[in-house]
């Protein structure tokens, strides 16, 4: 457990276990983005060394790929890990523009410094293709890249793509230039922070949610505070409020529980919808 581990470790070595408490509220396995053997430890048993150190290559540098290179050196591997950019951290960077969110990277400096401890190689502004792989003589590659936004899938044929619809990333970046009005899905830390960053810079931005509160994932002990903080930066948040469908230039919002319907107008549209489960935009609450 964590506290046998802090006792008989550093303080630079035994990362600190989070939301335990909001998860054990909710009824919800514990889990960690920092620590993902959270609660896991009497499944995964304590790291033991390779039998045979192998020579493994880690392409992403964001918070997963760098767990993977901490893991794998801590074994006794010998890793390399590479990154497209400039610097580390991945997504996680978008957010540290944000006070409220800058502490996140805490985390990811943690790992960091893991990674020079063990003797990870790391290379930024490096492209990997196939020749690359090759090239470098791996034992084994983890591919840690992340996903892919595709705004088709959004809402799919309900989308006559007259209103632009944006990843996460994007919205933070477009947060450096005022929008009329913003449209943010219910989403984890992600979606909250890309709110934050566009009514910073003057845009108007409603939030909403098809399922009763905004933000379920936000965790019980914090999602309240979160909500305040939209509140106070001139956000609108609307709970059991679904879009369903885009067009000419404009949202159509459903209402869950009375079914009544609106359009607004809007800039942009930020896309990852938080959904309940099974219901997809074209089921009970698509058009129709």
């Amino acid at each position: 457990m964590w506290w046998a581990k802090a006792e008989s470790t550093s303080n630079d070595s035994a990362s600190v276990p989070t939301r335990g408490v909001d998860l054990a509220l909710l009824a919800l396995p514990i889990t960690c983005y920092h620590n993902p053997e959270a609660a896991c430890e009497s499944i995964l048993g304590d790291l033991v060394p390779a039998r045979k150190p192998r020579r493994i290559l880690v392409v992403g540098g964001g918070p997963a790929g760098l767990k993977a290179a901490e893991i794998a050196a801590r074994r006794g591997h010998g890793v390399t890990a590479v990154e497209r950019s400039a610097a580390l951290v991945g997504k996680l960077r978008a957010a540290a523009v944000l006070p409220a969110a800058a502490e996140l990277f805490h985390a990811v400096e943690w790992v960091v410094q893991q990674l020079d401890q063990f003797g990870v190689t790391t290379q930024l502004g490096t492209v990997v293709d196939e020749a690359s792989i090759a090239d470098h003589d791996s034992d084994e590659v983890v591919l840690a890249t992340g996903s892919r936004f595709e705004p088709e899938r959004v809402l799919g044929d309900a989308s006559d793509g007259s209103v632009p619809v944006i990843s996460t990333e994007e919205a933070m970046a477009t947060g450096q230039r005022r929008m009329s009005s913003s449209w943010i899905d219910s989403a984890p830390h992600g979606a909250v922070r890309a709110a934050e960053r566009l009514a910073s810079c003057g845009s108007t931005v409603d939030r909403v949610s098809p399922l009763p509160r905004v933000g379920r994932h936000l965790g019980a002990t914090h999602g309240f505070e979160i909500v305040l903080h939209l509140l106070a930066a001139g956000c609108r948040v609307e709970p059991n409020v679904d879009a369903v469908a885009l067009g000419g230039g404009a949202v159509r919002l459903r209402h869950t529980l009375t079914g009544e319907t609106t359009e607004r107008n809007y800039a942009l549209v930020r896309g990852a919808v938080e959904r309940p489960a099974g219901r997809a935009a074209r089921g009970p609450y698509g058009p129709g």
